[in-house]
């Protein structure tokens, strides 16, 4: 579980009340992912959220060919 006052730190759970907060942290954890690992690619089906609470991450879009 995360506690409410990381979960705070994102401003995607700003304006939710404690008891729903709460109800997010039930189902939360931490992760720490090594650098250059790819968590996800575009086109996959949404399975987690992932907040950036330190560190950066690389979005990369692929064009195509030609």
């Amino acid at each position: 579980m995360v506690s409410l006052d990381t979960l705070r730190l994102a401003n995607i759970f700003e304006g939710l009340a404690d008891d729903q907060l709460a109800r997010v942290a039930k189902i939360a954890h931490e992760e720490t992912i090594e650098p250059g690992k790819i968590i996800f690619k575009e086109n996959d089906e949404a399975q987690d959220l992932y907040v950036v609470l330190e560190g950066r991450v690389a979005i990369l879009i692929e064009i195509g060919s030609g």
